[in-house]
């Protein structure tokens, strides 16, 4: 997956910090959010797709418009690697 503030985990996370609105975020809006170019986004986007980490569904009032969700196993992951990133950093901070 790459390292925090890579481009899969900077999606992960504006899909999982976006998770409780009501309103689901389109390809366009994770590009501006992580300042990832949408193409790349989009690559990026498959990918995960490809892993069961998000879906992806077209907007029913704009069919060019695709809407991004974390699937529930997308959900599990984003957690544990929020949670792994919380120990090391909780470590770092008692070895310093």
């Amino acid at each position: 997956m790459g390292p925090p503030g890579s481009a899969p985990w900077s999606i992960l996370l504006e899909l999982y910090l976006n998770s409780d609105r009501c309103m689901p975020l389109s390809l366009g809006d994770i590009a501006l959010l992580t300042g990832i170019a949408p193409t790349t986004s989009l690559g990026w986007l498959d990918a995960l797709l490809t892993m069961d980490l998000v879906a992806k569904e077209s907007d029913p009032g704009d069919r060019r418009r695709i809407h991004v969700t974390l699937t529930p196993h997308g959900t599990e992951v984003t957690e544990q690697l929020l949670s792994d990133l919380g120990r090391v950093f909780a470590h770092s901070c008692k070895t310093q």
